[in-house]
């Protein structure tokens, strides 16, 4: 993905926050040798070094950044429902339709569909559409009721 950032690197505070990949570790290789060359991959699996960790301050900030996003988003579309002055399923229905696309693009601009978003969530399907609804539900809630009330007196 392009403009992913990598551990270790630095990241202008002028620019918008962009993921950070997991870290792999430096693998060693064997200095046994044998007749019959293992494949790479059962190397990989069989050598605690070259296995990928999840390094927990990239996934952290990863997932802040989805929060974030996220807040505002519901925050936003909130204010628009209560704006247009919609009601019961209506307003439900709209936060279920933002939420969805906000998801979406969210998941389609930070992780992209090549990478399938393991190298900066530890779930990416449950970090970017799952998990925190109810937070995002709350926020919605609180925008919608207050600008319908300030619209409608």
């Amino acid at each position: 993905m392009a403009g992913a950032k990598k551990h270790g690197t630095t990241q202008k505070p002028s620019q918008p926050p962009q993921l950070k990949a997991k870290t792999h570790v430096p693998g060693k290789s064997s200095t046994k040798k044998s007749s019959k060359k293992p494949s790479t991959t059962a190397a990989i699996k069989n050598d605690p070094f070259a296995r990928q960790l999840n390094y927990k301050p990239n996934i952290d900030y990863n997932r802040n950044v989805v929060i974030r996003i996220k807040d505002i988003t519901s925050l936003s579309f909130g204010t628009a429902s209560g704006i247009l002055k919609l009601t019961s399923l209506n307003g439900f229905l709209f936060f279920l339709a933002t939420n969805i696309f906000t998801s979406l693009l969210t998941y389609v601009v930070l992780v992209g569909f090549k990478n399938k978003g393991t190298d900066y969530f530890v779930s990416p399907f449950n970090d970017v559409f799952v998990n925190d609804v109810g937070r995002y539900l709350a926020s919605y809630l609180m925008m919608w009721c207050l600008f319908y009330a300030l619209v409608s007196t």
